[in-house]
Parts: structure tokens; sequence; C-alpha cells
């Protein structure tokens, strides 16, 4: 499957080219790159202070309405128990994500994250084969599908039909 990638580096789309990174808006030079690699995060999303006190209010709300005799209380109670359990329940099951990070000689850059480790390892491993390579080289990273592909060539290096991840932009 080829398509045509040139010129596109919205959101989703990472460009890598023997003299630049660009992905959301910033550009990195290759020859300033000192380093790319992986880092994991245990817990993305973790379950902030103040929702957890919005839930505590609304569960207190619901008791005082329902003491006080109305019936929506009872409601209120159990909606907003049910959801402080799916938070905590949630936020226990510590997924793994992966991200992209580069450093350069002025400081570091963590790109996206995603559950897909296989991927990144893809994305490293591309990214240090065009920073050593002699010959031109100009690709373009759809995030979202998770490929590579090859402008010059006008072919795919890395397609992915897994099912899709979500992807989160650090």
């Amino acid at each position: 499957m080829t398509q045509n990638n040139k010129n596109t580096n919205s959101f989703g789309k990472l460009n890598i080219t023997n003299k630049v990174i660009s992905y959301g808006g910033q550009t990195w030079p290759l020859r300033n790159i000192t380093r790319v690699g992986k880092y994991e995060i245990t817990n993305p999303n973790p379950y902030n202070t103040m929702s957890m006190l919005k839930t505590v209010l609304g569960i207190l709300l619901g008791v005082f309405l329902a003491v006080a005799g109305y019936s929506i209380g009872y409601i209120i109670f159990i909606a907003a128990g049910i959801y402080l359990y799916y938070k905590y329940y949630k936020n226990r099951q510590n997924i793994p994500f992966y991200g992209l990070r580069i450093e350069t000689s002025s400081g570091s850059a963590e790109l996206f994250t995603s559950p897909n480790e296989n991927f990144i390892d893809k994305l490293v491993i591309t990214i240090s084969d065009v920073i050593h390579a002699d010959e031109k080289m100009d690709l373009t990273v759809n995030i979202d599908q998770r490929t590579i592909y090859d402008n010059i060539h006008d072919s795919t290096i890395v397609q992915n039909s897994d099912v899709r991840d979500s992807f989160n932009k650090s």
C-alpha cells in the first residue's frame, strides 16, 4: 500500500530527514541530537487530588440529600461512589506506556507516548539509522496508524496493522 505523505506535518505526523526531525510544530536539527531513546511511564494518567476531592464532595452531597429525604441524593451518592471506584481501579492497573525521547546538546524532548512498545522501538532504530545514513532520507511517520513512510522511494517501511492504540502528545 503506497500513499503520498509528502509535505504533511500535522499533529499525528513526525517528519525525519537527514537534516531535521519535525513534530508538533517544533524542529530539531539532526546534528544537535546526541541521543534517541525510549522511556517508560507506569501510570500516565494518575488520579489527581482535585478530581478526588470533587468526587468525595459529590458523595457527601448525596448523603446529605438522602438524609434530608431527597431521593436524588441516593442517585448522586451511588454515581459518585461508582465513579470513585472506577477511577481508583483504573489507576491501580498501571498499564505501561512508552515514549520517544530525543536528547540534544541543550536538553531533551519527550515527543509522545504509546502503549505499543514495539512501535517506539522501531522509531528509535529508524531515527538512529537516519542519523548514520550516508544517502538522502526523507521519512514521514504516521503516529496514529503506526506507519513509517519513505517519501523518496515512495514506499512504506513499517506498517503495523494491529488494532490502533491511543497516543498521547507529551
